[in-house]
Protein backbone atom coordinates (compact mmCIF):
# COMPACT_ATOMS: atom_id res chain seq x y z
CA UNK A 1 0.00 0.00 0.00
CA UNK A 2 0.82 3.79 -0.67
CA UNK A 3 0.37 6.60 1.72
CA UNK A 4 -1.30 8.91 -0.02
CA UNK A 5 -2.13 11.83 2.58
CA UNK A 6 -1.30 12.58 6.09
CA UNK A 7 -2.70 15.15 8.52
CA UNK A 8 -0.42 16.37 11.59
CA UNK A 9 -1.43 18.47 14.72
CA UNK A 10 0.13 19.32 17.74
CA UNK A 11 3.34 16.91 17.34
CA UNK A 12 6.49 18.62 18.30
CA UNK A 13 7.42 22.38 16.34
CA UNK A 14 3.73 21.17 14.00
CA UNK A 15 1.01 23.47 16.07
CA UNK A 16 -2.09 23.69 13.86
CA UNK A 17 -3.03 20.93 11.45
CA UNK A 18 -0.90 20.17 8.73
CA UNK A 19 -2.22 18.19 5.89
CA UNK A 20 -0.02 16.75 2.84
CA UNK A 21 -1.16 14.89 -0.10
CA UNK A 22 1.77 12.68 -1.29
CA UNK A 23 2.33 12.21 -4.68
CA UNK A 24 3.98 9.38 -5.28
CA UNK A 25 6.73 11.47 -7.78
CA UNK A 26 7.67 13.29 -4.90
CA UNK A 27 10.44 11.69 -3.08
CA UNK A 28 12.59 15.04 -1.68
CA UNK A 29 11.20 17.16 1.04
CA UNK A 30 12.27 20.85 1.04
CA UNK A 31 12.72 24.01 3.45
CA UNK A 32 15.06 26.18 5.35
CA UNK A 33 16.41 24.64 8.33
CA UNK A 34 14.38 24.52 11.96
CA UNK A 35 11.14 24.73 10.12
CA UNK A 36 9.88 21.06 10.59
CA UNK A 37 11.24 19.06 8.08
CA UNK A 38 12.76 16.46 10.65
CA UNK A 39 9.50 16.67 12.58
CA UNK A 40 7.04 15.47 9.82
CA UNK A 41 9.29 12.79 8.30
CA UNK A 42 9.80 11.65 12.55
CA UNK A 43 6.01 12.23 12.76
CA UNK A 44 5.60 9.54 9.92
CA UNK A 45 7.44 6.91 11.73
CA UNK A 46 4.49 6.96 14.17
CA UNK A 47 2.32 5.24 11.43
CA UNK A 48 3.50 1.72 12.63
CA UNK A 49 1.35 1.10 15.92
CA UNK A 50 4.53 0.03 17.53
CA UNK A 51 5.85 3.06 17.66
CA UNK A 52 3.25 5.12 20.12
CA UNK A 53 4.08 9.22 21.21
CA UNK A 54 6.07 10.16 23.85
CA UNK A 55 5.82 12.90 26.16
CA UNK A 56 8.20 15.33 24.43
CA UNK A 57 6.39 15.08 21.06
CA UNK A 58 3.16 17.16 22.26
CA UNK A 59 3.34 20.56 20.96
CA UNK A 60 4.44 22.80 23.75
CA UNK A 61 1.53 25.28 23.45
CA UNK A 62 -1.14 22.44 23.55
CA UNK A 63 -0.18 21.36 26.93
CA UNK A 64 -3.87 21.27 27.79
CA UNK A 65 -5.02 19.14 25.18
CA UNK A 66 -2.33 15.94 26.17
CA UNK A 67 -5.44 13.97 26.24
CA UNK A 68 -6.30 14.09 22.03
CA UNK A 69 -2.84 15.44 20.88
CA UNK A 70 -0.43 14.60 19.37
CA UNK A 71 -2.80 13.42 16.64
CA UNK A 72 -1.56 12.07 13.50
CA UNK A 73 -4.39 11.26 10.47
CA UNK A 74 -3.62 9.19 6.91
CA UNK A 75 -4.75 7.43 4.26
CA UNK A 76 -3.31 4.98 2.54
CA UNK A 77 -4.19 3.44 -1.42
CA UNK A 78 -4.01 0.33 -2.34
CA UNK A 79 -1.47 -0.61 -5.41
CA UNK A 80 -2.87 -2.52 -8.63
CA UNK A 81 -1.56 -5.76 -7.93
CA UNK A 82 -2.83 -5.48 -4.11
CA UNK A 83 -5.97 -4.58 -5.57
CA UNK A 84 -6.29 -7.28 -7.99
CA UNK A 85 -4.85 -9.57 -5.24
CA UNK A 86 -8.25 -8.52 -2.94
CA UNK A 87 -11.05 -9.28 -5.56
CA UNK A 88 -9.02 -12.39 -6.69
CA UNK A 89 -9.54 -13.21 -3.04
CA UNK A 90 -12.90 -11.95 -2.56
CA UNK A 91 -14.00 -13.62 -5.46
CA UNK A 92 -12.58 -16.86 -4.07
CA UNK A 93 -14.28 -16.43 -0.88
CA UNK A 94 -17.70 -15.78 -2.55
CA UNK A 95 -17.29 -18.47 -4.81
CA UNK A 96 -16.40 -20.85 -2.03
CA UNK A 97 -19.31 -19.83 0.29
CA UNK A 98 -21.85 -20.19 -2.78
CA UNK A 99 -20.48 -23.91 -3.89
CA UNK A 100 -20.26 -25.04 -0.20
CA UNK A 101 -24.16 -24.07 0.35
CA UNK A 102 -24.91 -25.75 -3.21
CA UNK A 103 -22.59 -28.95 -2.48
CA UNK A 104 -24.61 -29.17 0.65
CA UNK A 105 -28.09 -29.22 -0.68
CA UNK A 106 -26.94 -30.87 -3.70
CA UNK A 107 -25.80 -34.29 -1.67
CA UNK A 108 -28.67 -33.59 0.40
CA UNK A 109 -30.98 -33.93 -2.66
CA UNK A 110 -28.74 -36.76 -4.04
CA UNK A 111 -29.53 -38.95 -1.17
CA UNK A 112 -33.02 -38.14 -1.26
CA UNK A 113 -33.52 -39.14 -4.75
CA UNK A 114 -31.45 -42.31 -4.65
CA UNK A 115 -33.69 -43.03 -1.31
CA UNK A 116 -36.47 -42.77 -4.26
CA UNK A 117 -34.88 -44.85 -6.70
CA UNK A 118 -34.49 -47.48 -4.27
CA UNK A 119 -37.90 -48.12 -3.03
CA UNK A 120 -38.92 -47.64 -6.67
CA UNK A 121 -36.62 -50.29 -7.54
CA UNK A 122 -37.87 -52.32 -4.84
CA UNK A 123 -41.83 -51.54 -6.00
CA UNK A 124 -40.70 -52.42 -9.95
CA UNK A 125 -39.21 -55.87 -8.39
CA UNK A 126 -42.42 -56.85 -6.25
CA UNK A 127 -44.27 -56.51 -9.06
CA UNK A 128 -42.05 -57.95 -11.58
CA UNK A 129 -42.27 -60.73 -9.10
CA UNK A 130 -46.03 -60.80 -9.28
CA UNK A 131 -45.93 -60.71 -12.92
CA UNK A 132 -43.93 -63.66 -13.19
CA UNK A 133 -46.41 -66.13 -10.47
CA UNK A 134 -49.32 -65.07 -12.76
CA UNK A 135 -47.75 -65.85 -15.93
CA UNK A 136 -46.53 -69.36 -14.46
CA UNK A 137 -50.15 -69.43 -13.33
CA UNK A 138 -51.62 -68.37 -16.52
CA UNK A 139 -49.47 -71.17 -18.40
CA UNK A 140 -50.86 -73.58 -16.24
CA UNK A 141 -53.93 -73.08 -16.59
CA UNK A 142 -53.42 -72.73 -20.15
CA UNK A 143 -52.18 -76.33 -20.36
CA UNK A 144 -54.71 -77.60 -17.99
CA UNK A 145 -56.88 -75.95 -20.90
CA UNK A 146 -54.57 -78.27 -23.20
CA UNK A 147 -55.34 -81.40 -21.36
CA UNK A 148 -58.95 -80.78 -20.69
CA UNK A 149 -60.66 -78.73 -23.09
CA UNK A 150 -63.83 -79.35 -22.44
CA UNK A 151 -63.70 -78.55 -18.83
CA UNK A 152 -65.86 -75.30 -18.68
CA UNK A 153 -64.33 -74.37 -15.04
CA UNK A 154 -60.85 -74.59 -16.06
CA UNK A 155 -61.69 -72.09 -19.79
CA UNK A 156 -63.56 -69.81 -17.03
CA UNK A 157 -60.47 -69.31 -15.19
CA UNK A 158 -58.13 -68.80 -18.04
CA UNK A 159 -59.27 -65.47 -19.21
CA UNK A 160 -58.99 -63.50 -15.64
CA UNK A 161 -55.53 -65.40 -15.82
CA UNK A 162 -54.43 -63.63 -18.52
CA UNK A 163 -56.32 -60.30 -17.83
CA UNK A 164 -54.17 -60.36 -14.77
CA UNK A 165 -50.74 -61.23 -16.41
CA UNK A 166 -51.27 -58.44 -18.82
CA UNK A 167 -52.67 -55.99 -16.18
CA UNK A 168 -49.70 -56.79 -14.21
CA UNK A 169 -47.43 -56.33 -17.10
CA UNK A 170 -48.96 -52.49 -17.58
CA UNK A 171 -47.99 -51.81 -13.99
CA UNK A 172 -44.64 -53.13 -14.49
CA UNK A 173 -44.16 -50.72 -17.39
CA UNK A 174 -45.21 -47.93 -15.09
CA UNK A 175 -43.05 -48.33 -12.70
CA UNK A 176 -40.05 -49.06 -14.62
CA UNK A 177 -40.65 -45.65 -16.47
CA UNK A 178 -40.62 -44.21 -12.61
CA UNK A 179 -37.57 -46.05 -11.85
CA UNK A 180 -36.10 -44.28 -14.88
CA UNK A 181 -36.80 -41.24 -13.89
CA UNK A 182 -35.40 -41.52 -10.81
CA UNK A 183 -32.55 -42.63 -12.44
CA UNK A 184 -32.16 -39.66 -14.05
CA UNK A 185 -32.74 -37.76 -10.96
CA UNK A 186 -29.76 -39.31 -9.66
CA UNK A 187 -27.54 -38.85 -11.91
CA UNK A 188 -28.65 -34.89 -12.02
CA UNK A 189 -28.12 -34.58 -8.36
CA UNK A 190 -25.12 -36.64 -8.72
CA UNK A 191 -23.87 -34.27 -11.44
CA UNK A 192 -25.22 -31.09 -9.66
CA UNK A 193 -23.00 -32.31 -6.38
CA UNK A 194 -19.85 -33.45 -8.25
CA UNK A 195 -20.44 -29.32 -10.07
CA UNK A 196 -20.57 -27.85 -6.74
CA UNK A 197 -17.42 -29.88 -5.89
CA UNK A 198 -15.75 -28.14 -8.75
CA UNK A 199 -16.64 -24.94 -8.29
CA UNK A 200 -15.17 -25.23 -4.50
CA UNK A 201 -11.61 -26.39 -6.37
CA UNK A 202 -11.51 -23.65 -8.71
CA UNK A 203 -12.01 -21.38 -5.24
CA UNK A 204 -9.12 -23.15 -3.69
CA UNK A 205 -7.21 -22.76 -6.73
CA UNK A 206 -8.45 -19.20 -6.89
CA UNK A 207 -7.75 -18.02 -3.28
CA UNK A 208 -3.57 -19.69 -4.59
CA UNK A 209 -3.90 -17.63 -7.45
CA UNK A 210 -3.80 -21.03 -9.27
CA UNK A 211 -5.32 -21.83 -13.08
CA UNK A 212 -8.97 -22.76 -12.13
CA UNK A 213 -9.21 -25.03 -14.96
CA UNK A 214 -6.46 -26.69 -14.82
CA UNK A 215 -7.42 -27.16 -10.67
CA UNK A 216 -10.31 -29.34 -11.45
CA UNK A 217 -8.87 -31.13 -14.39
CA UNK A 218 -5.90 -32.29 -12.56
CA UNK A 219 -8.87 -32.98 -9.78
CA UNK A 220 -10.77 -35.43 -12.47
CA UNK A 221 -7.20 -36.98 -13.21
CA UNK A 222 -6.29 -38.31 -9.82
CA UNK A 223 -10.27 -39.50 -9.75
CA UNK A 224 -9.34 -41.30 -12.56
CA UNK A 225 -6.15 -42.20 -10.85
CA UNK A 226 -7.87 -43.75 -8.32
CA UNK A 227 -10.80 -45.80 -10.58
CA UNK A 228 -7.44 -47.69 -12.39
CA UNK A 229 -6.20 -48.55 -8.76
CA UNK A 230 -9.78 -49.82 -7.68
CA UNK A 231 -9.82 -51.49 -10.87
CA UNK A 232 -6.63 -53.41 -10.76
CA UNK A 233 -7.55 -54.06 -7.13
CA UNK A 234 -10.97 -55.19 -8.44
CA UNK A 235 -9.59 -57.83 -10.60
CA UNK A 236 -7.12 -58.98 -8.10
CA UNK A 237 -10.49 -59.58 -5.81
CA UNK A 238 -12.33 -61.22 -8.91
CA UNK A 239 -8.88 -64.05 -9.12
CA UNK A 240 -9.36 -64.53 -5.39
CA UNK A 241 -13.34 -65.33 -6.06
CA UNK A 242 -12.92 -67.88 -8.74
CA UNK A 243 -10.02 -69.19 -6.20
CA UNK A 244 -12.51 -69.21 -3.69
CA UNK A 245 -15.37 -70.51 -5.97
CA UNK A 246 -13.76 -73.73 -6.75
CA UNK A 247 -12.37 -74.00 -3.33
CA UNK A 248 -15.83 -74.70 -2.42
CA UNK A 249 -17.16 -76.79 -5.60
CA UNK A 250 -14.28 -78.69 -5.31
CA UNK A 251 -14.91 -80.11 -1.81
CA UNK A 252 -15.91 -83.29 -1.22
CA UNK A 253 -19.07 -84.20 0.19
CA UNK A 254 -17.80 -85.87 3.12
CA UNK A 255 -15.39 -83.13 3.87
CA UNK A 256 -15.42 -82.24 7.57
CA UNK A 257 -17.68 -79.96 8.35
CA UNK A 258 -15.15 -76.74 10.08
CA UNK A 259 -13.06 -77.43 6.70
CA UNK A 260 -16.71 -76.69 4.41
CA UNK A 261 -17.35 -73.56 6.66
CA UNK A 262 -14.28 -72.08 6.16
CA UNK A 263 -14.14 -72.68 2.52
CA UNK A 264 -17.64 -71.21 2.41
CA UNK A 265 -16.27 -67.86 4.45
CA UNK A 266 -13.51 -67.44 2.22
CA UNK A 267 -15.86 -67.27 -0.71
CA UNK A 268 -18.11 -64.75 1.41
CA UNK A 269 -14.69 -62.21 2.36
CA UNK A 270 -14.16 -62.58 -1.05
CA UNK A 271 -17.66 -61.58 -2.95
CA UNK A 272 -17.60 -58.62 -0.39
CA UNK A 273 -14.22 -57.72 -1.45
CA UNK A 274 -15.03 -57.99 -5.30
CA UNK A 275 -18.20 -55.92 -4.96
CA UNK A 276 -16.73 -53.17 -3.00
CA UNK A 277 -13.69 -52.88 -5.23
CA UNK A 278 -15.67 -52.94 -8.13
CA UNK A 279 -18.29 -50.35 -6.87
CA UNK A 280 -15.91 -48.11 -5.60
CA UNK A 281 -14.03 -48.37 -8.84
CA UNK A 282 -17.02 -47.16 -10.79
CA UNK A 283 -17.63 -44.57 -8.38
CA UNK A 284 -14.09 -43.11 -9.21
CA UNK A 285 -14.42 -42.92 -12.72
CA UNK A 286 -18.21 -41.67 -12.51
CA UNK A 287 -16.76 -38.41 -10.15
CA UNK A 288 -14.00 -37.82 -12.67
CA UNK A 289 -16.36 -37.80 -15.65
CA UNK A 290 -19.06 -35.67 -13.31
CA UNK A 291 -16.11 -33.11 -12.61
CA UNK A 292 -15.60 -32.80 -16.31
CA UNK A 293 -19.34 -32.16 -17.19
CA UNK A 294 -20.61 -28.89 -18.51
CA UNK A 295 -23.04 -26.78 -16.11
CA UNK A 296 -25.19 -26.34 -19.01
CA UNK A 297 -26.43 -29.90 -18.95
CA UNK A 298 -28.47 -29.23 -15.53
CA UNK A 299 -31.55 -26.90 -14.77
CA UNK A 300 -30.65 -23.09 -13.78
CA UNK A 301 -32.54 -23.45 -10.93
CA UNK A 302 -29.57 -25.74 -9.58
CA UNK A 303 -26.53 -23.62 -10.34
CA UNK A 304 -26.48 -20.49 -8.22
CA UNK A 305 -23.00 -20.40 -8.24
CA UNK A 306 -20.45 -17.22 -9.42
CA UNK A 307 -18.30 -18.37 -12.26
CA UNK A 308 -14.33 -17.66 -11.05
Amino acid sequence: MRLVRVSIEGYRSIKERLEVTLDPHVTVLLGANDHGKTNFLQALRHLNHAEGFEADDLNWDHAERADSLPALRFEMELAEPEQATLARLDSASRLATSAGALREEALSSWREAKERLQEAEGQFAEQKAEVEAAASAAKQVAEARIANPDDQDIRNEEVPATARVASGQVEQERLRGIVEAHKIDVNDHALSFAIAEGRAIEAEALKEGQETESAVEKAASEQEALAETRRRSMKRAVAKLKSAQNAVEELPGDVEEGKRKQAEGDLSAAQVEETKARSESEEQAAKATRLRAPPRRLPESRLRIPQP
